[in-house]
């Protein structure tokens, strides 16, 4: 923002600028400029971060079974009309990929307890 920058109180406070001695030719580390409430931040970014990963969990576990009856449908739909269940067909290799994907997730998330962390 220009003419200073709003805190995360909503107050608008002046940049305080940044002098250097040059006579002591001391450099200025990063942890002397850090704001002291950053473990507060990584506290809320984790926590944020386990939100979604929950929310993550979720969806995959509401829409594994929908992909899965419709993989199965699909193969009983191609039997009726092509005769085979499955012809290795690139829509039906990706599905097939993605299905095994999400059920090695599933399966690893349930049994391990594995958790994005």
């Amino acid at each position: 923002l220009q003419g200073g920058s709003i805190n995360n109180q909503g107050i608008k406070s002046e940049p305080r600028p940044i002098t250097v001695n040059f006579q002591t030719k001391r450099e200025i580390t990063l942890e002397e400029i850090t704001v002291p409430a950053e473990k507060n931040l990584d506290n809320e970014l984790m926590s944020l971060l386990e939100g979604f990963d929950n929310i993550s969990y979720r969806f995959i576990g509401l829409g594994f079974p929908f992909l899965t009856l419709g993989i199965i449908s699909g193969a009983v739909w191609a039997n009726q009309a092509w005769g085979s269940y499955w012809s290795w067909d690139p829509k039906e290799t990706w599905a097939l990929i993605a299905w095994l994907v999400f059920a090695v997730y599933l399966h690893t998330r349930i049994t391990k307890s594995w958790q994005g962390k």
